[in-house]
């Protein structure tokens, strides 16, 4: 049976390279690349055992504990910024891998510089990717623990990224937390997860916040939810306390890693290693084998029935091409036009929000002063001013951040709703395009021409910053020479204007903030949108160009290129078979 297995695996590679061979010839370099580095992943024998979840629940914290060292930083804000592997091997290394292909070797201690949001805000270094090299029993066999940035914070490119490594993943855990549990953003990442990784490891993080029946009652209604989004049954969920789990690991207190419940988790990760790692990890690369195989062929077809075609009839589908997708053009402006739209209603929704705010607080400040001044009205002048500023500024300054949190609820449910429905309009777009090929040319593109990921980039939700509201008190100069009832009707005059400045100041910041990062989040979608949209009409006018160029050659020289194409389409079809029988063969074995 190994020897079997081994056989299949040399097969495997070999088809690999000569695929990747074949797809660089053709000229789609991108796709190559990407078989490239599926190749060498595979040459190396390595399982990408990848991380992910919501931002703040823990994933990062679980990686140390499995490796049993604080190796990656952690804080209590979005952190994590790029994708960072850790790999097995005898001598600790840290590698920055960058967008232009060149790497830097750094110290540990300079880690934080390249992998977290706040010393590389945006990836502002263009860091590809982060690789550490070090000793762990838990890597041995060619594991690669990936950490990934959590999806749903304010920043857009890490959910991005987050999502750009699934198609790389052969076994997922997915990290969750009590606080809260499952939302309905996760479940939807989890379907988008279950898409592209067969094997995934369910963990429930916190639950020390909880006592016994807490606990209980926060696993069923996780694997209850859990068990809707994927349309199974019987999911296991592992409970951790992994802040717990890493203090215990570091000092080798075996029954406090126990009642963390780390050790539960590792065992199964180490029975699933044992029993499941080689056979799941080759048959993620023949699928994704076959995704490449599915991919060039849509192209190679496009290229065959241009080359089919006669000059003048090549050119009017060309140009009936180019109408129907003026069609196209107005639908994508009138979704951008929605969007936007939308967009500026729901600011509208947050301005009338804040009246109703100001509204409130203005009675309720007057009742604050005239309770201090009765509390304190027995203090000196500039005490009382200061005692009763500081009564003022606590209560606004809760009042706030009540509403800021019950607003941020809101908010996310109104802009998901919206770029839900806009990322619809966007896939009805692309398969617009893809008909308007498959009805003029008589050729069905290649699903991962659609952008589906697309989709999956769209959990995405506006986050009001969590820095409070500040509220600073003006000085009250006052006479001391006023009678004291004169000058406690200053001190409360002085408290009811600062207080309506600040209670507006506050207002006026929170509306600004909102605006800009909804336009902003607005403007990074339409690029990416307009962007994914010209991609596919560009490589479909590329190969349409191409074909029409090769009209003016010989008769000899075109039957000559067409017949290189029917050969091409030969040679990947004998491709695509072999990874099929690969999968069939490789399940065969138990």
């Amino acid at each position: 049976m190994l020897t079997q297995a081994y056989s299949l695996e040399n097969e495997l590679k070999q088809n690999y390279y000569e695929l990747i061979n074949f797809i660089r010839r053709k000229g789609y370099q991108e796709i190559a690349g990407r078989m490239d580095d599926e190749l060498k992943k595979l040459e190396d024998n390595l399982f990408y055992l990848v991380v992910l979840g919501q931002f703040k629940r823990g994933k990062t914290t679980l990686i140390n504990a499995l490796l049993g060292e604080n190796l990656l930083p952690t804080a209590v804000v979005p952190l994590t910024s790029v994708i960072t592997l850790i790999r097995y091997g005898k001598e600790r290394s840290v590698v920055v891998r960058f967008l232009d292909g060149t790497e830097q070797n750094i110290s540990f201690e300079k880690l934080p510089l390249y992998i977290t949001e706040r010393e590389n805000p945006k990836n502002r270094r263009g860091v590809k990717m982060v690789e550490i090299v070090m000793l762990s029993p838990f890597l041995e066999g060619g594991v690669v623990l990936v950490d990934t940035p959590g999806i749903g914070s304010t920043f857009l490119h890490n959910t991005e990224t987050s999502y750009d490594f699934l198609p790389r993943a052969d076994a997922a855990v997915f990290v969750l937390s009590v606080d809260p549990p499952l939302s309905e953003a996760e479940g939807h990442y989890l379907k988008d997860i279950a898409a592209s990784v067969s094997s995934i490891f369910f963990v429930l993080n916190k639950i020390d916040y909880l006592d016994e029946p807490e606990r209980l009652e926060s696993l069923q209604f996780s694997q209850s939810i859990i068990e809707t989004y994927l349309g199974k049954s019987r999911i296991k969920i592992y409970p951790l306390e992994a802040k717990n789990a890493l203090t215990a690991k570091i000092s080798l207190d075996q029954p406090a890693l126990k009642q963390s419940g780390l050790a539960d988790l590792e065992a199964g990760l180490k029975k699933f290693f044992q029993q499941k790692k080689d056979r799941i990890g080759f048959l993620a690369t023949i699928r994704r084998g076959l995704g490449y195989c599915r991919e060039v062929k849509g192209l190679i077809e496009l290229e065959k029935k241009a080359a089919e075609l006669p000059a003048q009839d090549l050119e009017e589908k060309i140009q009936l091409f180019d109408t129907q997708l003026q069609q196209v053009h107005q639908n994508r402006s009138d979704a951008l036009f929605i969007m936007e739209g939308e967009i500026k209603g729901l600011v509208k929704e947050v301005e009338a929000d804040l009246l109703k705010l100001k509204a409130k607080l203005i009675p309720l400040v007057d009742q604050t002063i005239n309770e201090a001044m009765d509390k304190y009205n027995t203090l000196a002048i500039q005490q009382l001013h200061q005692d009763i500023e500081a009564q003022v500024n606590e209560v606004l300054t809760n009042k706030f951040e009540a509403w800021k949190e019950a607003e941020e609820q809101k908010v996310s449910s109104r802009f998901e709703a919206i770029l839900g429905r806009f990322v619809q309009k966007i896939n009805n777009i692309l398969k617009a395009i893809q008909t308007i090929s498959a009805g003029i040319f008589d050729v069905e593109l290649s699903n991962q021409l659609a952008i589906e990921s697309l989709t999956t980039k769209s959990n995405f939700y506006y986050k009001f910053g969590r820095e409070g509201a500040v509220l600073v008190p003006t000085s009250l100069s006052i006479s001391a020479f006023l009678p004291k009832n004169l000058a406690q009707k200053r001190v409360i005059k002085s408290a009811q204007d600062n207080a309506r400045q600040e209670i507006e100041r506050n207002c006026g910041r929170i509306r600004a903030d909102f605006a800009e990062r909804t336009q902003k989040s607005f403007l990074s979608f339409r690029y990416t949108f307009e962007e994914r949209v010209e991609e596919m009409i560009q490589s479909i006018r590329a190969i349409l160009k191409d074909a029409l160029q090769k009209k003016s050659l010989s008769e000899k020289d075109l039957h000559e290129a067409y017949q290189e194409l029917v050969s091409q389409s030969s040679q990947l079809e004998k491709f695509n078979s072999t990874f099929q029988w690969l999968e069939s063969e490789l399940k065969a074995i138990e």
